[in-house]
């Protein structure tokens, strides 16, 4: 049997891990909300149910390949890292590839490679990017959907996520479509 004393010791100790951990991870996140290198990628939103966590947005991003010279380096399901450019517009798109994250700059995310197309005239890899959930609070999913629907009516498509990347991170900071905030749909502005 272990003394009463060790076992109180242990759990001590056990109970301070636990906190370290949790603090290190809302320590990475936050970091990144604060410093990270601020990006928006154009999307196509859909809104389906997650039964266990409530609605969210399903975020399919259109500019998810990168022409490579040699996709066959490229395997899918590994992991790399890709820098972005942004157009006239200020939207942005992966513009280089690396098998290594880059030192010296802080601006690239780490991606998982989804596929490729192999092929003597296209050379192609599609990125799968670190999020595609955006969760809403029940109350503003509906008007997230009638938003986007009319956006789509009205020939007003233009729907983008703004991330946040830093050191291969990236968070999801909102979703925009037309003009407005999906995080802040239904709070009086």
């Amino acid at each position: 049997m272990i003394p009463k004393k060790i076992a109180i010791y242990g759990l001590v100790l056990l109970c301070f891990i636990q906190i370290y951990v949790a603090a290190r991870m809302i320590y990475a996140y936050e970091n990144v909300l604060t410093t990270g290198t601020s990006f928006k990628l154009r999307i196509a939103p859909v809104d389906p149910t997650d039964p266990f966590r409530g609605k969210y947005i399903t975020l399919r991003f259109r500019d998810n390949t990168l022409k490579v010279a040699k996709a066959s380096d490229w395997p899918q399901g590994s992991r790399a890292y890709v820098t972005f450019v942004e157009d006239s517009l200020g939207f942005a798109r992966a513009d280089d590839i690396f098998a290594q994250p880059l030192p010296g700059r802080e601006d690239y995310l780490e991606i998982m490679i989804e596929n490729i197309i192999d092929h003597p005239d296209e050379q192609l890899v599609y990125l799968a990017f670190p999020f595609d959930r955006f969760y809403l609070e029940e109350s503003r999913a509906a008007e997230a959907e009638r938003l986007y629907q009319e956006a789509l009516a009205s020939g007003m498509t233009e729907a983008y996520a703004h991330i946040l990347v830093k050191n291969g991170h990236g968070t999801l900071a909102d979703v925009i479509v037309g003009d407005k905030s999906v995080k802040n749909l239904g709070s009086p502005d």
